[in-house]
């Protein structure tokens, strides 16, 4: 089955159109999606099967690849990777979020929004330390 490799214009990082995005690509094998993103003017790339598209702390957000491209390999324990947020229910992420002042009043109450958002603002406080 193809696979369909989704770019926004912009960076956007979270999920949208039913996909999750991460720097502004997704990958999805659905091709009626892949159309109708492709109609409203993102750029839409068939793609091999092998592709893996991966976030920031190495866990895999899609899969697919273009030609010619080698996907990276994450060698590590897949317990490591774990994403403790994962099993987090919404409002023990609003929850954590509160604990560790993370501002969440403009994110939306979608589960993957709240991770996003949570992770980006962990992510600034440690480069700001």
């Amino acid at each position: 089955m193809p696979k369909y490799k989704i770019t926004l214009p912009q960076r956007f990082d979270g999920a949208r159109y039913g996909l999750v995005f991460y720097k502004g690509e997704a990958i999805t094998d659905n091709k009626i999606w892949a159309d109708r993103l492709k109609a409203r003017g993102n750029d839409v790339v068939e793609v091999a099967d092998d592709i893996q598209i991966l976030s920031a702390a190495g866990k895999v957000l899609g899969s697919g690849v273009s030609p010619g491209v080698t996907p990276p390999k994450v060698e590590s324990n897949p317990a490591e990777n774990d994403n403790p947020l994962e099993a987090m229910t919404n409002s023990q992420l609003r929850k954590y979020a509160a604990e560790n002042d993370i501002d969440l009043s403009d994110v939306p109450n979608n589960k993957g929004e709240l991770m996003v958002a949570i992770q980006k603002a962990i992510a600034e406080q440690k480069s700001s330390e």
